[in-house]
């Protein structure tokens, strides 16, 4: 779950939000946030979505700029439920700071620190890691 996103000394609060596993849907095709791990196993879940930046085409139509370097690229934190005012991280240009704490049945939370630094263009495959950096200390930490 995210327990917080910290953008400088901005903090935006997503109690409650949990993280979507990787390809895994329920029999109604939604997205899973709750699933049985066995224990030495591990699992995935989805960070964030990396969307192109869109421009009009002369027919006026709303179309994805898939140039690199293109401004205007958009991420999100991959939560559920996706809280109604859109906080839920459409993450602007910047470094931010995200606070998980992995939670299980029957024993206490641990969290974790995520540091995002995301500069807003749209970049392919082959150079997006250079553009959208996802650091990780995977030291527990406590609640801050």
């Amino acid at each position: 779950m995210v327990a917080a996103l910290r953008e400088g000394d901005a903090l935006t609060q997503l109690n409650g939000c949990a993280f979507i596993w990787s390809n895994v849907r329920d029999p109604q095709g939604r997205q899973v946030t709750r699933l049985t791990i066995p224990p030495g196993t591990d699992r995935r879940f989805d960070l964030l979505a990396y969307d192109p930046p869109r421009r009009k085409n002369c027919q006026g139509e709303d179309v994805a700029l898939y140039e690199d370097g293109a401004e205007g690229a958009k991420a999100f934190l991959q939560v559920v439920p996706i809280p109604f005012d859109d906080s839920h991280g459409m993450v602007q240009p910047g470094h931010y700071v995200l606070h998980v704490a992995v939670t299980a049945r029957d024993t206490d939370a641990v969290y974790y620190v995520i540091g995002v630094d995301f500069d807003g263009k749209w970049w392919g495959v082959n150079s997006i890691s250079d553009h959208l950096k996802v650091t990780h200390d995977l030291e527990r930490r406590t609640p801050q």
